[in-house]
């Protein structure tokens, strides 16, 4: 469990660091979120998703897993307009309380199962492996409307 929780841990360090360098936070290409609208996404995302899916697939019986319709949350919570320092740090507190339920759930626990909307039936470690690769993508996305 510790590997999973100390690559989920990394991300707000990164993600704080990118912001720190960055010289537009506004900065857009094409349909993709801006680095602001990037930053309110990852909070919900860590909120409303996965701290939620992996809380209830620790606590349930194959719990029904909601999805959580990323655009749709851009357009009501109006990312673009939102100041980003709010953001990061309900990101980064948000993902500090993850990773502490993380080091404390033995390894035993990863094979416990879920079904996630649009998906069907996951485990627990689907759902670390998931969360690590959207965390990536994101990465990468805020570090391409830097170049």
């Amino acid at each position: 469990m510790n590997r999973y929780a100390d690559t989920l841990e990394k991300t707000p360090r990164l993600v704080r660091e990118l912001v720190a360098a960055a010289r537009d936070i506004d900065r857009k290409n094409g349909d993709f979120f801006s680095i602001r609208e990037n930053i309110a996404h990852l909070r919900d995302i860590d909120i409303l998703g996965y701290a939620v899916r992996i809380r209830r697939v620790l606590e349930e019986e194959n719990p029904a897993l909601a999805d959580v319709p990323g655009d749709k949350l851009a357009i009501e919570r109006r990312y673009a307009t939102l100041p980003i320092e709010p953001e990061l740090a309900a990101f980064e507190s948000s993902r500090v309380e993850s990773v502490r339920l993380l080091r404390a759930t033995p390894d035993a626990m990863l094979d416990r199962c879920g079904e996630l909307e649009g998906v069907g039936r996951v485990t627990l470690r689907d759902l670390l492996e998931r969360w690590i690769e959207h965390d990536l993508g994101h990465l990468d996305e805020i570090r391409g409307l830097m170049e």
